[in-house]
């Protein structure tokens, strides 16, 4: 699983990782928060036959959570674009409930969901240490708090 790799390659790339690549036997998928915004590519794998699960979450509610954190709103334009997205659709409090095994299924139809893994991820709350910090700035990472964070 690749997490994000619009932020780094292609598509092109993204598709020529994942081809034929297994990951535990199993067939390799990524993870992307913004591949959405790539005109055609969501309805290019949708006609593959890709799974795709859509998390929704209100406008209202994304633009509250961008504001706490000093980035920037979504329009109405991206809005009106998510919701034509292609594929199975879910409220995204569903990751944190009993309803994650359903969003598993819609993408990994033949594995078993794992009850125990999914409440210890869920009760997960992931911050860097300070040996990873101190790593990152050995490494020349420049690093700077978010406000409201």
């Amino acid at each position: 699983m690749r997490h994000d790799p619009i932020e780094r390659y292609t598509p092109v790339q993204t598709a020529e990782w994942a081809e034929g690549k297994k990951v535990d036997g199993r067939p390799a998928g990524i993870v992307c928060t913004g591949s959405w915004m790539l005109p055609g590519y969501a309805e290019r794998l949708h006609d593959q036959g890709v799974p795709i699960v859509v998390l929704e979450r209100s406008i209202g509610s994304v633009n509250a959570s961008a504001l706490k954190l000093g980035l920037p709103m979504l329009s109405l334009a991206v809005s009106q674009r998510l919701e034509k997205l292609p594929g199975q659709r879910f409220d995204y409090e569903a990751l944190f409930n009993y309803r994650a095994r359903l969003i598993f299924y819609a993408l990994f139809h033949t594995l078993r969901f794992d009850d125990g893994h999914h409440d210890e991820l869920r009760r997960m709350k992931i911050e860097p240490t300070a040996e990873v910090i101190e790593g990152l700035k050995r490494k020349g990472v420049a690093l700077e708090r978010l406000p409201g964070a």
